[in-house]
């Protein structure tokens, strides 16, 4: 036999009379907390799943020690797992896909965590302290960079899958994991970068010069490497090497190394590079190489690294606990998203078009959208589903019993909609409609400015909560207010002086719950009802109308209205480098408003379009006729007629950007090789500027090498060792940097071919293969039957003995290096029908031996 539970439908519910709606809604919520208690304390089997968002991230907290999994739509926590050990160290959280791992950087200790039941299943103990996690594309790895190793591990046993990896090189730089799951790594002291695929290390690369600070991106799932000392960024190809070499503004090239910062990962094309004590704020494009580049009047703080989302770069200042937003499209700062309020060091990443920003030794954390929308995130929020679903309870040293409330999601303009249970003016008044139950309102939260106080939420039981819905008597609801006065009231009398402008009515939204019977007006209150009049309305207690005023009481209350605004500069320019341009984006000016603005700083020769910038823009001028050989910086001036007002100057850039490839590269190599002629067409795409070629070459065996420079589409390369082959590469260079190269192969291996033996009649002369190009002083490998004119393979011809052709008065001393039958060794040319054997001279289209 079985039993089903009806529940009314809401819009039952909605229909019932008043007066029994709030007896509907009691037995809702009644049979709500029954089904509620039977999912949460009937479905408890082990081995039950959990479900937790598609789009999200896991957070850590050192202090809790644990880590949460956050939902990026809404900043909800829908999963915690507790992380073996009582300490407070710092956890490294690694995701690739379905798996997750978790580093205790304190202790060495490796988990992972199964993601359907919320537990951790492995965990296996590293000796190293001090290591990082790195994993990507079915792989992981731990870094040891004092040690200098890394060390391949199987993500789901978490066994080593090798001994650790000695790289040749400490400490190590930066380290990362690319799209195809190779472990890229940067040694500094020795200017080089190195690839481990398949636990197997690669010949390092030398990307700098040895000692310089070596920064690594893993941008769009490809390697990318900052020499901050140089003031260069380099994506490479796969085998390490630079595949274009972007130079930065001069004013970042320029800044202190150790205080330039670039994210670890981006999920494009765009590369931010902040130098905080230059105050200078560079977007790069990896693919061009152009540059977005803006000045920054910002604290002397402790900056993060920048990452770039949207339109906007986020900069984590981790002395104020806060990420500061620079909206490129408008070129000016948005308000700062308050992450924590207290210092600290803030973690921010860029996952699935979300960023996630976390102090791990704080409860907060935020979430924001690619338009920019904050979500605030409370990781030790109570009733968080967990391995052992428990009452959480508040980490050490929080207030007893008060559980750290979750903030609301900053507001957006869909946010302002009624809320469900509201009504708006025009909706039926005669009954107020019941709004759905919600749960208790949190209290307050008090200013995040201290570390977390809660205590990490523990393991104990279940605590039952019971809810108890009271009936109460609803008061009959008041009489409809009164529509406002169209037409003025006859005569009001004038109102006294007053010091201050009337205040406007406010507009009350009506309340969701019955409202209280309105209580009697004071003696003295002005009338509610709203007048077209910007007059006040009469006091209630005078209802006659009023003698003429004196004489010196003035007609009207005296004008409050707010004074001008005074004139202010416009903001400092965005400024973008073009192939042959610069582009300066620039805020209006917050005050005043101007005749036009224009731009200062123009060289002789340059030209700005347009010529002025009206007030109502668009807001950005665009500079012609410059030299990518140089910098130029710009002020924007607003013109106020009397007053003209600059802004600040522009980050100094140049007109250009990277050149495109060559196209149609050729390598032609001269009869009997030792160089080659390499030609090529010019690049679609020249940047902007004049172009410099580099044309590089590297035998195929890794031994000789070298490059030339040119400004001709053409370059001859000679004294080369023959029997090689070599990679030829050009590439096109100009001011922003070494553009994507082209590639030929030039082979200086002599070309055989195949001819007839002959003449060589059947008269019983056989003709001979010598072990030398001689018949004295050599020895006979082989005797070609006499009267065979069939092929032979001729490799290289050599000058040797002077022998005669039989039956003929010719003779000559060129000998070919041929195969016969598996037979290799010296004939007499006068044999074989090459193009000059009758000649007795050297054949063009075959190269001299060696």
């Amino acid at each position: 036999m079985s039993t089903s539970l009806r529940i009314p439908s809401l819009a039952a519910v909605l229909r019932m009379p008043w007066r029994t709606r709030a007896v509907g809604w009691v037995s809702v919520v009644a049979c709500a907390a029954l089904l509620a208690g039977f999912v949460v304390l009937g479905g408890g089997a082990a081995g039950a799943r959990v479900s937790i968002s598609d789009l999200g991230a896991w957070l850590s907290s050192s202090k809790a020690h644990s880590v949460v999994h956050v939902n990026g739509s809404t900043g909800q926590v829908d999963g915690r797992v507790d992380i073996p050990g009582d300490g407070e160290g710092l956890l490294q959280v690694g995701v690739d896909g379905e798996t997750v791992l978790v580093l205790d950087e304190q202790t060495g200790v490796v988990s992972r965590i199964d993601t359907a039941q919320l537990t951790v299943p492995q965990s296996r103990a590293y000796a190293s302290k001090g290591m990082s996690l790195e994993v990507g594309a079915g792989r992981a790895w731990l870094v040891d960079p004092a040690g200098g190793t890394v060390q391949p591990i199987d993500p789901a046993s978490l066994a080593p899958l090798s001994p650790p990896i000695d790289l040749g090189s400490h400490p190590l730089g930066p380290s990362g994991v690319d799209a195809s799951g190779t472990l890229w790594v940067a040694l500094p002291a020795l200017g080089q970068v190195i690839a481990v695929k398949d636990n197997v290390p690669a010949a390092p690369v030398k990307v700098a010069e040895p000692g310089h600070p070596l920064l690594l991106t893993i941008a769009d799932g490809r390697p990318v490497v900052t020499d901050a000392a140089d003031g260069v960024v380099m994506p490479l190809s796969a085998d390490g090497t630079p595949e274009r070499r972007i130079n930065l503004p001069t004013t970042v090239a320029e800044a202190a190394p150790a205080l330039i910062r670039v994210p670890e990962r981006t999920e494009g094309p765009l590369l931010p590079v902040l130098a905080s004590d230059a105050g200078q704020l560079v977007l790069l494009n990896l693919g061009d190489g152009a540059v977005q580049a803006s000045p920054l009047a910002t604290p002397k703080n402790d900056y993060g690294a920048p990452v770039v989302l949207g339109p906007r770069v986020y900069l984590p200042d981790r002395s104020s606990g806060e990420l500061l937003v620079y909206d490129t499209a408008a070129a000016a700062f948005a308000p700062s998203v308050r992450v924590t309020g207290t210092s600290g060091p803030l973690e921010v990443g860029i996952r699935d078009g979300v960023l996630w920003a976390n102090d791990q030794a704080q409860s907060q954390a935020v979430v924001v959208d690619l338009q920019g929308k904050v979500h605030e995130v409370d990781k030790y929020e109570p009733g968080v589903p967990s391995a052992e679903p428990s009452a959480s309870t508040p980490p050490t040293g929080s207030p007893s019993g008060t559980p750290t409330p979750r903030p609301s999601d900053t507001p957006t303009p869909s946010d302002t909609a009624t809320p469900p249970g509201e009504h708006t003016p025009g909706d039926d008044e005669g009954e107020p409609t019941p709004t759905r139950p919600t749960s208790p309102t949190r209290p307050a939260e008090s200013p995040r400015d201290e570390p977390p106080t809660q205590e990490p939420p523990t393991k104990d039981a279940p605590v039952p909560v019971v809810t108890v819905t009271e009936r109460v008597t609803v008061p009959p609801p008041p009489p409809r207010p009164v529509p406002p006065v169209t037409t003025p009231p006859p005569s009001p009398p004038k109102p006294p002086r007053t010091s201050a402008p009337p205040a406007r009515p406010t507009q009350v939204k009506p309340s969701t719950t019955p409202p209280k019977a309105p209580a009697p007006p004071k003696p003295t209150a002005a009338p509610t009802t709203v007048v077209p009049s910007a007059s006040v309305a009469p006091s209630a207690s005078r209802t006659t109308a009023p003698t003429k005023p004196p004489a010196t009481s003035p007609s009207a209350p005296p004008s409050t209205a707010p004074s001008a605004p005074a004139p202010k500069p416009p903001g400092t320019p965005k400024a973008e480098s073009g192939p042959g341009s610069i582009t300066l984006v620039f805020a209006a000016s917050p005050g005043a408003r101007p005749d036009r603005y224009t731009l200062d700083g123009l060289p002789v020769g340059a030209k700005a379009e347009p010529g002025a910038v009206t007030p109502n823009g668009p807001f950005q001028f665009v500079v012609t006729g410059l030299n990518c050989a140089d910098e130029y910086s710009f002020k924007v001036v607003a013109d106020f007629g009397h007053t003209k007002l600059p802004s600040g100057a522009s980050t100094p850039v140049r007109p250009c950007v990277l050149v495109s490839a060559p196209t149609a590269v050729k390598a032609e190599v001269p009869r009997n090789g030792h160089g080659f002629t390499v030609s090529w067409n010019e690049p679609t795409n020249s940047g902007g500027s004049a172009v410099q070629y580099r044309v590089a070459w590297a035998d195929t065996n890794g031994g000789n090498q070298g490059a030339t420079t040119t400004t001709a589409t053409t370059a001859t390369v000679a004294g080369l060792a023959n029997g090689v082959a070599y990679n030829v590469t050009v590439t096109a260079i100009n001011a922003a940097g070494t553009g994507p190269a082209a590639s030929t192969t030039a082979s200086l291996v002599a070309p055989s071919r195949v001819y007839n033996v002959g003449p060589n009649t059947p008269n019983g002369v056989t003709v001979g293969i010598r072990s030398g190009p001689a018949v004295k002083g050599t020895k006979d490998v082989k005797q070609i039957p006499a009267g065979y004119e069939g092929p032979i393979t001729v490799h290289c011809q050599t000058i040797g003995q002077e022998v005669p052709r039989d039956d003929t008065p010719l003779r000559g001393s060129i000998w070919d290096k041929v195969t016969w039958n598996g037979y290799d060794g010296y004939t007499s040319d006068l044999y074989i029908r090459t193009s000059n054997a009758d000649q007795a001279t050297f054949s063009p289209e075959l190269w001299q031996c060696e």
